[in-house]
């Protein structure tokens, strides 16, 4: 219990030194920062996408799931057989609906994609639920698990841990000294935003010596760190330490989902 004690205590240091995420509250019900109307339109499929609300039994394959925290979010395409997976892992309290709108354009590109809630709106408390997902979808041939903020840099830590996916994606954050990737033949992304105030351009160069040499950056001129999501910020323009951003929120949606799918039609052979 001890040793359990102590990881979660450096886990909260490891976000509070860094700055970057959205903010860290006590446990809650439901995430701090919410999700615009816009993002909840999302959630429905269309011509291209099919939306499901998919209600697990088991997180962990023991204690049934609480009522409150027993789904994710699954954006099917249509019109082909995705042979390619993505897990996407939410900001720090941010609402996880709040990527629902990127999601559902990258799955109508024909990617598998998934939004996973995770215990008190930090991803690094809910890594063993990217493994449930995994097992839930046996067709899937690639993997890649990734997230805004906090969720990115879980994703890393998934990846380093399990060794069972072949992509990651970083938006706008920067990975864990402690789980580097450096040494490994995973593909990873980073996306960021020039504006973006709680994880700077230097600093995500960094740390670049802890991904691997061949990692794909992408700058977005004129993004900041609120518009990686379908975020109201209200009665803020933006997230606490975030700049403004120069360009809309959709410009920087369209950005981010041109270099996703770019790196997912890189990492899958894919020849469009």
């Amino acid at each position: 219990m001890k040793h359990k004690q102590i990881k979660f205590i450096l886990i909260l240091f490891l976000i509070a030194l860094t700055g970057f995420g959205c903010s860290i509250s006590p446990p809650a019900q439901e995430c701090s920062h919410p999700a615009l109307p816009e993002a909840y339109d999302a959630l429905s499929s269309n011509n291209a996408v099919n939306v499901t609300t998919v209600t697990v039994e088991y997180w962990d394959g023991i204690s049934p799931a609480p009522e409150d925290d027993n789904l994710y979010y699954l954006f099917s395409p249509k019109n082909s057989q995705p042979t390619t997976g993505f897990i996407i892992l939410p900001g720090g309290n941010c609402d996880p609906v709040a990527y629902a709108p990127l999601a559902r354009s990258i799955a109508a590109e024909g990617y598998l994609t998934i939004i996973v809630p995770v215990p008190n709106c930090v991803a690094v408390f809910g890594l063993g639920r990217v493994d449930t997902i995994i097992d839930a979808f046996g067709d899937i041939e690639i993997w890649v698990v990734g997230g805004h903020s906090v969720g990115g840099t879980a994703a890393g830590m998934y990846a380093r841990k399990s060794g069972a996916v072949d992509g990651i994606v970083i938006w706008a954050s920067i990975p864990d000294p402690s789980n580097r990737l450096d040494d490994t033949q995973v593909k990873v992304l980073v996306v960021s935003g020039s504006e973006d105030g709680r994880v700077p351009q230097e600093q995500i160069m960094a740390y670049a010596k802890y991904l691997p040499a061949d990692t794909v950056y992408v700058e977005i001129e004129g993004g900041n760190h609120t518009q990686f999501g379908w975020f109201d910020p209200s009665p803020d323009p933006y997230f606490t330490g975030d700049h403004a951003a120069t360009i809309t929120l959709q410009e920087q949606q369209e950005h981010i989902l041109r270099a996703t799918v770019d790196f997912f039609n890189m990492i899958s052979g894919r020849v469009l």
